[in-house]
């Protein structure tokens, strides 16, 4: 005799239903919860919600290395430090690649958060010309940039000097110019690193008033024509001549650096420096800009520019007869008292936000003079012509006596030629 069978209704399958679904759920809920407690790779983890090509460190994060699926932890990177992830994520781990650092480098999900661009990194240091020496690293490198540091690699390196400062040689690790502190540094050894030569001096020219005669009038000798100025930076750009600014004059000078043939470019007084700005951002060319700074309001009257930089032309010394001078106009700076030169330089780098660069007005100085300068803060000051008895800047030169070609609108292009080269 067959049995019959049995039949389900539609309530006992709507109820088979929900117990499966509620054991599902209880499982899954444990997982996850030993899961979080464990920090074990989630299901629920969205790789998309963490990965980003540019990330920053939220923490001194620990970097790690991977050798035969294991991790094994090989330095730090430092909070707020930027850098780029490659798309490759290790589901197991749960860490993502560092692309940069040489590709080898991994770093915790949990340990990044997303930005939305990275360095906007300068490439002028690969204009440097490199020491021929390297220095060796401790086991553990410690690299920084100038806002602090970066990375600690646990790897003993060898890296060409690019700049020796006193406390510190700069050098240049993924693919930026940062530097390791000399007590982290176990030896330098001399290595032959390139075969180009440190320049033998740079020459510094001199520009005032740069002017479009369809425009206004210029009737003194030192107005140049925007002609004569796109004329003058298209040899040097043509040349391939490097345009220091300040401080990389003042490196080189101090032996700190080593620089390609170069020319500095400056231009005196403030009067048509956005002319002059305009068109050296055209050239891509690097100048510095002279000011007296009671004639103008810094934060309304210039053009802001990466290729000028706003040095110090006094506060209010250059009125020419306020001295006696055997030479020159008689600038306020060789006579004054001590307290209203030092008053007139403290406002000057208070207007300019600390400049260290000087030009004497109507190129007027004595050791004096310089002395007070040296009080104010400054640590370099332009002159003009065979200043110091020389024709350029040069390493070990006088810093305080810096030489100037004065560039005036009858200056033919031969003369330009032998200043820039260094033949004059």
């Amino acid at each position: 005799m067959k049995k019959k069978k049995r039949k389900i209704n539609k309530k006992g399958k709507i109820f088979l239903i929900s117990i499966f679904i509620i054991i599902i759920l209880l499982i899954l809920g444990a997982y996850f919860l030993i899961a979080e407690k464990e920090e074990l790779p989630l299901i629920s983890k969205n790789y998309s919600s963490y990965y980003n090509k540019y990330v920053e460190a939220n923490k001194d994060a620990k970097l790690y290395v991977k050798s035969n699926e294991e991790f094994t932890e090989s330095g730090v990177v430092y909070k707020g430090t930027k850098m780029q992830l490659a798309n490759n994520y290790d589901k197991k781990s749960q860490y993502f690649k560092i692309e940069d650092l040489g590709g080898k480098y991994y770093i915790s999900y949990n340990d990044i958060d997303k930005v939305d661009s990275y360095y906007n990194i300068s490439t002028r240091y690969k204009n440097y010309i490199v020491f021929n020496k390297n220095i060796i690293t401790d086991k553990e490198t410690t690299f920084y940039s100038d806002d602090g540091k970066m990375y600690t690699i646990k790897e003993q390196l060898s890296l060409p000097i690019i700049i020796q400062k006193q406390d510190r040689y700069y050098v240049e690790y993924n693919n930026m110019l940062l530097y390791v502190l000399k007590d982290d540094i176990s030896e330098v050894i001399d290595s032959n690193n390139t075969d180009k030569t440190n320049t033998l001096g740079v020459p510094v020219l001199n520009y005032h008033f740069v002017y479009n005669p369809d425009q206004e009038e210029c009737d003194q000798e030192i107005c140049h024509t925007e002609e004569q100025f796109k004329t003058h930076l298209s040899y040097i750009k043509d040349n391939n001549y490097f345009t220091p600014t300040m401080a990389e004059l003042e490196m080189y000078m101090d032996g700190e650096l080593r620089l390609p043939s170069s020319v500095v470019i400056t231009l005196d007084d403030g009067r048509n420096i956005n002319i002059a700005t305009k068109i050296l951002e055209e050239y891509q060319l690097n100048a510095t800009a002279f000011i007296v700074t009671s004639r103008y309001d810094m934060s309304k009257d210039f053009i802001k520019s990466d290729y000028v930089e706003w040095q110090s032309h006094s506060h209010a010394l250059h009125d020419a007869g306020t001295c006696p001078s055997g030479y020159g106009q008689g600038g306020g700076l060789t006579c004054l008292s001590d307290d209203k030169i030092l008053e007139d330089l403290r406002l000057t780098r208070e207007a300019l936000n600390g400049a260290t660069a000087f030009c004497y007005p109507f190129y007027e100085y004595n050791s004096h003079s310089i002395e007070l300068l040296k009080q104010a803060g400054f640590t370099m000051a332009f002159a003009g012509e065979y200043a110091g008895g020389k024709t350029k800047a040069t390493v070990g030169g006088d810093k305080y006596r810096i030489p100037r070609w004065v560039i005036v609108n009858w200056t033919t292009m031969d003369d330009f030629i032998s200043y820039v080269s260094g033949a004059a």
